[in-house]
Parts: structure tokens; C-alpha cells; sequence
């Protein structure tokens, strides 16, 4: 039970850490429908995606277009969450900034010369992405050494963000490689990607 307390305290976490939105009115949309479909433009998210299992649908403003979708794979700690939400008419820069400040203000060290994160899918978006290390309890509770990830894709029409978030521990690595692109081929993007200019 205090593994599964210290799991469920870690994935609350990772989910504030990820979530850089302005919240409005926040909720956790009890018993989501299979497929979530989002509200502004109507992307699909499964329970079940290939290897990956829904556990949290958050909306964070109240007509539900600025969504955070958690994702987790059995036998692998941490969390993954993917947000879609509007641009509030900052630069794809300052979005990516703002998110990168929110994790190193929770004690995430930037990985110096990681490998970039594209999403293939995407066509014309620019993407920004970074890795990061957080120390043995650096979030604040107890939790080994890990590994956190950050990829934000801004839409070519400047109209909508969407923002990958993982975090796991760091004794994982090996596990992770490709594990983003995985997640996001299970997800049907078209419904967003095919208003881009």
C-alpha cells in the first residue's frame, strides 16, 4: 500500500509539474467516455492505446478545450500526460520556456545535449522539446532519481499547442526509448493536423 500511496503522490505530482496552463476551472472528468473526445478539436483519446492505459482526463478551463490526458504503462512507474489546449498568443518559444521554468523551479536539472524529441505527424508545427533530471526526493517526497521530459508542438495555423510531459525513475532509461512516438502514433491527430495551413 505505501508503494502504491508513493506511485499515486508521484503521478499527482508529474501532473501539476506538466500542466503550465492558466487554470480557470480545473476538474477531473469522472468517468470519462471511451474515446475522450476533445472539445475544440475533436481529437480521439482512447482508454486503451496500444501499450498505454488512460487514467485521468483533467479539463482546466470550463468549456473543456485546454485538456491534460495521463497515460501510464503497466510495470513501467511514472506518469505521461499529453495536453492540448489554444495558444494564448505567446510565441512557441515562450510556451516552451514557460513549461521548461515550471519543471526546473521543481528542482529539474536540464540534461545538457539530449537528443531532440520529434513527433512525426505533425507536418509544419514546430517542436521544442528537453530532458531533465531530478534528484533522489527532489520533488519533495520520497522517490528515487528521475528522468522527466518535456515536447511542445506548436500548430502551424498558430491556433492550438499540444505538450508532452513524462516523468520516470531514472533506473527506466533503458526502457524509454521511443516510448513518446509510441504513445502519440496510437493517437488519430488528423482531426487537429488536418486544419494547418
Amino acid at each position: 500500500m505505501f508503494a502504491r500511496f508513493r506511485l499515486a503522490a508521484f503521478a499527482a505530482l508529474v501532473a501539476v509539474v506538466g500542466a503550465g496552463s492558466p487554470v480557470v476551472a480545473q476538474g477531473v472528468v469522472a468517468n470519462a467516455p471511451d474515446p475522450y473526445v476533445h472539445k475544440g478539436v475533436a481529437v480521439e483519446f482512447p482508454e486503451t492505446a496500444g501499450e498505454f492505459e488512460r487514467h485521468k482526463v483533467t479539463e482546466f478551463n470550463a468549456d473543456g478545450t485546454d485538456v491534460g490526458i495521463g497515460y501510464s504503462i503497466a510495470g513501467l512507474p511514472g506518469e505521461i500526460t499529453l495536453y492540448l489546449y489554444p495558444a494564448r498568443g505567446v510565441s512557441c518559444q515562450d510556451e516552451f520556456d514557460g513549461a521548461k521554468t515550471a519543471i526546473e523551479r521543481r528542482n529539474g536539472k536540464l540534461v545538457k545535449n539530449a537528443p531532440e524529441l520529434t513527433i512525426p505527424g505533425f507536418p509544419g508545427a514546430t517542436q521544442k522539446s528537453a530532458q531533465f533530471s531530478v534528484k533522489q526526493n527532489g520533488y519533495g517526497f520520497e522517490h528515487p532519481k528521475l528522468i522527466s521530459f518535456l515536447w511542445v508542438g506548436c500548430m502551424a495555423d498558430g491556433k492550438w499547442l499540444a505538450k508532452y510531459r513524462g516523468s520516470f525513475f531514472d533506473r527506466d532509461t533503458g526502457k524509454l526509448d521511443g516510448v513518446a512516438e509510441r504513445l502519440f502514433s496510437q493517437i488519430d491527430w488528423s482531426a487537429l493536423t488536418a486544419q494547418q495551413p
